[in-house]
């Protein structure tokens, strides 16, 4: 069964780790260094993120007990918007990056957010498809979705 939980401090290296991979997976596809791809000095942004999360907001996904997955999302209150900036997980599984979506979303409208964004890369297309099914529209590689209450 995969639960959701908003990520605490203990998640640290979990979240470091996934944002790594993804950052490199970037870096090689654009073909260059865009992304900072230090874990110590990702690791220290990830740390002040988790102990204040403010703006910042992460989830994990577990399956029986185990980390799988991880949002990381930015909210941006003063304009009624949310932004998910990363659905991450160990391995392509769309259940997993279905429920991150699903959580993220809801937790965007239970902050009263009506416009959500998210950037997609090439690679993504089960992310792209996720969102289209949640009624995103694509506009260049930004997808953009209007929440309900």
């Amino acid at each position: 069964m995969i639960t959701i939980r908003q990520a605490n401090l203990n998640d640290r290296n979990f979240i470091v780790d996934l944002l790594v991979q993804h950052f490199l997976a970037i870096n090689e596809i654009i073909g260059q260094k865009h992304y900072q791809t230090n874990p110590e000095k990702i690791g220290a942004v990830v740390a002040k993120r988790l102990a204040n999360p403010g703006a910042f907001v992460y989830f994990i996904a577990e399956e029986n007990g185990q980390a799988k997955g991880m949002a990381s999302l930015l909210v941006e209150e003063e304009k009624r918007r949310g932004e998910i900036l990363a659905i991450l997980a160990v391995e392509e599984n769309e259940a997993i990056s279905e429920k991150l979506v699903d959580q993220s979303l809801n937790f965007f409208r239970e902050k009263g957010l009506r416009q959500i964004i998210t950037e997609l890369a090439s690679n993504e297309v089960f992310l792209e498809k996720i969102f289209q099914e949640r009624g995103g529209r694509l506009l260049g590689k930004i997808f953009f979705l209007a929440l309900k209450n």
